[in-house]
């Protein structure tokens, strides 16, 4: 009994089960979000290994004609034919975004951008409504402050999303060092750590 509450809790990140969300990492935050380089940076890395490892990425910008578009330095490592929906919901998942999702036809979103506390926090609750196993990449999520940031991430484990770093998303996804594509994550995504991080939750 108690060995099948636990396996029913257990949910992996892979290349053929998964889709990268983007949530909103635009130029109007650069120097309001906690951290924000950090952001920047470990979301440059994501981009970078959804091309390598095939794995779809979706990309938001809230309202972009007023708080501008996704930051350049990201933009330019996205995957080809990467889709950037605009939106007006705090919430990825709008009527767009859900459709493209179902079309895809996979279970598990790995989740990241900003705000924590706002639009990352409302889409992880929704997708999960939806049924989705959704991993929050931690160290590649922010808000204004670090209470906003450490209270979303609670409230997010809450409701049963599962807490992850890039890094250890990254070796879940290859599992063995003898991966196809290991070279590649560890030449073109591991090689760039941030020098900094941020506060254990």
């Amino acid at each position: 009994m108690i060995s099948n509450l636990v396996r029913k809790k257990i949910s992996r990140i892979s290349t053929t089960n998964s889709v990268f969300f983007q949530c909103d990492i635009q130029g109007v935050f650069e120097k309001l979000v906690h951290k924000m380089p950090i952001v920047v940076k470990n979301t440059e890395r994501m981009a970078k290994a959804a091309g390598i490892f095939g794995i779809p990425l979706l990309v938001t910008e809230q309202t972009p004609d007023k708080l501008g578009h996704t930051l350049e330095s990201i933009q330019k490592v996205y995957p080809p034919d990467t889709p950037v929906i605009h939106k007006t919901s705090f919430s990825m998942m709008n009527d767009e975004v859900t459709e493209y999702f179902k079309s895809l036809n996979r279970d598990t979103v790995v989740l990241y951008g900003i705000e924590t506390h706002v639009c990352v926090q409302q889409t992880a609750l929704d997708l999960s409504a939806m049924g989705v196993k959704v991993h929050l990449i931690t160290d590649c999520v922010s808000s204004t402050c670090p209470h906003k940031r450490a209270t979303a991430i609670k409230r997010m484990t809450q409701a049963g999303v599962y807490m992850t770093t890039f890094e250890a998303c990254m070796f879940e996804i290859m599992r063995d060092c003898n991966h196809e594509k290991f070279k590649d994550i560890l030449k073109h995504v591991l090689k760039d750590n941030p020098k900094d991080t941020f506060e254990v939750v």
